[in-house]
């Protein structure tokens, strides 16, 4: 082999000499022949990079790599490598497995069913096993090429580097012809797949697959998808520009290969845009182009409509079927926070960078500027109160938008632009927030698991993000290096139970063990994702106890993404790992009653078509029944939250929020009021009316049903209106206090569930004794260990003036933790402005014997305003008074408006319309 300053001039020597070493070194069992000949073709003088550290070189004129490896990053993964890491150990160790797994598997199993490189077994769910086969190699190539890389002096990590070049090479050879349509290698497939297989060769044009099995293609469908999916961009699609960018330099890499993958990955993205251009041209087979559009060309060469004729075939029946998934409907705008539309966009940026600099200037050009665009667009949404501010998702409780790949590109626009994506984006520092406090207090899982078909204890869950939460890591300590999330994520990656599954070019790539971190004990007890509007909730960040109460309820106002209308109002409790107020899980439809999952209310006896208020379409309905009908978000609904310490209270109407999921309302109000007392108990209110209009036609228009869930058969007092269930170490009690009477009914949905996560799975519904238009329901939780033979002392207050409705909460044992809890008792949920009347009663064992008012939480006030408290003997003294007056008595209280210093002890109530009151005495006159 002949070399001239660092430049392989002889590539068939190159290769023999990789070949030859490695078969010494016996690192790789073989190289198959088909790669060697591919190699052995080509005679090209390239220069090698060696990765040396020096100041960032940015587009327009920027190298590769230029996809995350700077040369700061490139020597970090050095470094990990000399210090032996495990990282790097558990890198290469995953990559011996995929070799193996060539070698032995690849020429029946790539070619038939694609059973190669999986978790653990497989191509991988769209084509994630080639991903992270790819990925790891490039991560591995990258990390152990030197100077002398490709020269006679070439060391051993050198070798092994060319080891894992041409194995990648190989690879991507065979990816683009399997996933080539047609008689040109488009790799039109790569975008194109459906949503779970990696196999499928899919097109909605009917006449495009009728001449494929014509012409000896072999389709998975023949023009009958529901949707244009686009799905894969999250996993095969992004293989390309890493390879492209991460491979550039090799001597592997041939002119005619960089053309093939740059127009690939501009024909990706025009294919999910469904715009026609030199790169998305439909597919040829036999002459004929076929388009999967209705758009042909005029005279003057404009897309028009109908126009396709000759050699130009759009036999396209649904218009849906223009743009992909994620754009929601045919010309939409794209449904930011969907997980078909997020890994696009993180897609769009990677390909535009990637590809800058070999394609055409004005096509580089533009690319990048849509690029760029789409980051502008997605900045405002993400730190917007209307849109995901906050840190969340919402598709479902368990779906994540995949913020960890749209943030792939963004890092990728960073590192290859210079462009400043972080300055004013707090998305990621939120997010984190937010991902910690959904945490339960073993820190084993996600509160928000799965709602749709995937056990609900399953780590399976937890993992999606947090193997990603190493990309989260990278950016806040690259980032917002002063941050508390930065700390504080590093803290949960080291103390967490994360699934066993991981990514491990994910850990290599961007995790550090040794950065610094900081413990959750500064964090409020309770955190509100804006946007979204789910709140969490907990009694003590003592991590991994196993008496610490958390909840979740979800009370937000985002309707752009389709899996997200079944949660509203769902409210989950939950003490240490025992899931008390728990969800079904295991269901494929959840929009009917008889497979209703969530804790919250089901309206209209579920509809007469099976649709009560919280429902869903069938998964992949959105596009072709026309909904969702708008991807606008609306106005944040939580518009009442405080934080104390001591309680949390939150309440919003979720009603509006379904106009754009189902098309018609079966509720005009639905005001969902959470009070969590801690640490155990919750108070529940809700207030709630039927539409009038638009279900008029149903028979049971205003039949409603209180839902909850348990993981035990819960035993059920139909007359005192109580509930309890015992599941694992703790117990639950609900007590009915508004509406008195009803009825209970108790289903198994055990087999209905899916077994590997509950033995048993039953649901109560409670159906109110009047069928009427308005309803409200009081209710109180506590969730305790299951040694605690009874619940709390719980009563209803009697509210002689009519105008608010409460509970009362006595603990004997603790009788400074007494409580008294108020809202408004007006059937359209309007605030108190009005004179309140209420008592207390003095039955033994919930009347304080020494005279000590209870604590107040009184709620539904007009917001800043003064209210005077007027006790049973007249003035209310401070704090510390030891007067028995009022002792062993019914004490009656009043609320008046206005300020009164003369007859009681004034309060303001909080911008929120909050007055709370700790534990008091009383003074008469």
């Amino acid at each position: 082999m002949i070399s001239i300053n660092n430049k392989i001039c002889i590539r068939k020597e190159f290769c023999r000499y990789v070949f030859q070493c490695s078969m010494k070194r016996g690192t790789i069992k073989k190289i198959n022949d088909a790669l060697k000949f591919l190699m052995l073709l080509v005679f090209i003088v390239i220069p090698i990079d060696g990765n040396s550290a020096g100041p960032p070189s940015y587009l327009p004129d920027g190298t590769h790599p230029r996809i995350w490896l700077t040369s700061e990053v490139v020597a970090g993964l050095k470094a990990k490598k000399a210090a032996a890491k495990p990282e790097w150990t558990a890198l290469q160790n995953r990559l011996d497995v995929f070799f193996i797994n060539y070698d032995t598997s690849h020429q029946t199993a790539f070619d038939s069913n694609y059973a190669m490189y999986s978790w653990p077994g497989g191509s991988g769910y769209v084509g994630s096993g080639f991903y992270e086969a790819i990925v790891s190699a490039g991560l591995a190539y990258h990390t152990l090429k030197g100077p002398n890389y490709g020269t006679v002096s070439a060391t051993a990590d050198d070798i092994k580097a060319a080891q894992y070049a041409a194995w990648a090479f190989s690879l991507m050879d065979r990816l683009i012809n399997k996933y080539s349509a047609g008689e040109e290698k488009d790799g039109v497939e790569f975008i194109r797949l459906s949503d779970n297989k990696s196999s499928q060769m899919v097109t909605f044009n009917a006449d495009e697959a009728l001449a494929a099995h014509a012409n000896g293609f072999v389709y998975t469908t023949n023009g009958n998808q529901a949707y244009k999916s686009g799905y894969a961009a999250r996993a095969l699609a992004m293989i390309v520009p890493i390879f492209y960018d991460w491979f550039y330099n090799d001597p592997l890499m041939t002119t005619e290969l960089k053309t093939t993958l740059y127009k690939m990955m501009y024909r990706h993205i025009d294919w999910y845009n469904a715009v026609r251009s030199e790169y998305n041209n439909g597919v040829l087979i036999n002459g004929v182009r076929y388009h999967e559009d209705n758009f042909g060309k005029d005279a003057n060469g404009n897309s028009v409509p109908g126009a396709c004729t000759g050699i130009n075939n759009c036999n396209v029946p649904k218009p849906e079927s223009y743009k992909a998934y994620g754009y929601g409907n045919p010309g939409g705008v794209g449904r930011i926070g969907s997980n078909f539309y997020e890994p696009y966009v993180g897609l769009v940026m990677m390909n535009a960078v990637a590809a800058y600099g070999d394609a055409p200037q004005v096509d580089a050009d533009r690319y990048l500027d849509y690029a760029k665009s789409l980051w502008t667009q997605h900045k405002a949404v993400l730190s917007n109160p209307t849109g995901f501010k906050g840190g969340d998702s919402l598709e479902g409780l368990g779906y994540n938008s995949d913020w960890h790949e749209l943030l792939y590109g963004v890092l990728a626009l960073n590192t290859a632009t210079g462009l400043d994506t972080w300055t004013g984006f707090d998305f990621p520092k939120e997010f984190v927030k937010n991902y910690i406090h959904n945490t339960d207090p073993t820190l084993t899982y996600q509160m928000y698991r799965s709602s749709i078909h995937t056990p609900q204890n399953s780590a399976y869950w937890l993992h999606p993000v947090a193997d990603s939460l190493n990309t989260f890591s990278h950016i806040l300590r690259n980032h917002y290096q002063s941050s508390d999330e930065s700390k504080q994520l590093q803290h949960f990656l080291n103390t967490a139970k994360l699934s066993p599954r991981a990514h491990y070019w994910e850990n290599f790539l961007f995790r550090n063990n040794a950065a610094a971190t900081k413990d959750f004990a500064s964090e409020p007890l309770s955190y509100r994702s804006e946007g979204t509007g789910i709140v969490t909730t907990r009694s003590t960040w003592n991590l991994l106890s196993t008496d610490a109460v958390t909840a979740q309820v979800v009370l937000g106002g985002v309707f752009n993404v389709d899996h997200q209308a079944q949660n509203q109002g769902a409210l989950l409790i939950n003490r240490g790992q025992d899931q008390l107020l728990s969800r079904l899980m295991g269901t494929n439809k959840l929009g009917d009653e008889t497979s209703y999952g969530q804790n919250s209310i089901i309206f209209a006896d579920g509809g007469a078509d099976g649709y009560g208020l919280i429902t869903r379409q069938s998964r992949d309905s959105g596009m072709t029944s026309g909904t969702p009908t708008s991807a606008t978000p609306v106005t944040p609904l939580i518009d009442r939250f405080v934080e104390s310490g001591t309680f949390m209270y939150v309440s919003a109407d979720v009603s509006n929020v379904f106009k754009g999921v189902n098309n018609y309302k079966l509720a005009s109000l639905f005001r969902r009021s959470v009070l969590h007392l801690r640490p155990g108990v919750f108070v529940v209110y809700d207030v709630t009316r039927s539409d009038p209009v638009n279900s008029s036609a149903l028979t049971n228009k205003n039949k409603k049903a209180w839902i909850t869930h348990f993981e035990a058969d819960p035993v059920i007092d139909q007359g005192g209106r109580n509930i309890s269930a015992t599941v694992g170490a703790s117990k639950i009690f609900i007590k009915g206090l508004y509406p008195a009477g009803g009825t209970y009914t108790t289903t198994n949905q055990t087999a209905s569930a899916n077994p590997s996560f509950a033995s048993a799975f039953y649901r109560v519904k409670y159906n109110p004794p009047v069928t009427q238009e308005f309803d409200q329901f009081l209710h109180v939780i506590e969730a305790t260990g299951k040694s605690q033979e009874t619940m709390t002392k719980t009563v209803s207050i009697d509210v002689s003036t009519n105008n608010m409705r409460g509970a009362y909460i006595a603990d004997d044992k603790n009788l400074a933790n007494n409580w008294v809890a108020l809202f408004t008792a007006d059937p359209n949920g309007a605030l108190v402005n009005s004179e309140v009347k209420y008592l207390i009663p003095a039955e033994a064992g919930y009347s304080d014997p020494y005279g000590r008012a209870p604590k107040k939480i009184i709620v539904d006030l007009l917001p800043s305003t003064d209210y005077t408290l007027i006790g049973p003997k007249g003035k209310l003294d401070f704090p510390g008074d030891t007067s028995s007056r009022g002792k062993n008595a019914s004490q009656e209280y009043t609320l008046k408006p206005g300020a009164f210093p003369n007859e009681g002890r004034v309060y303001p109530t909080s911008s929120q319309g909050v007055i709370f009151i700790d534990n008091l005495t009383w003074t008469g006159k």
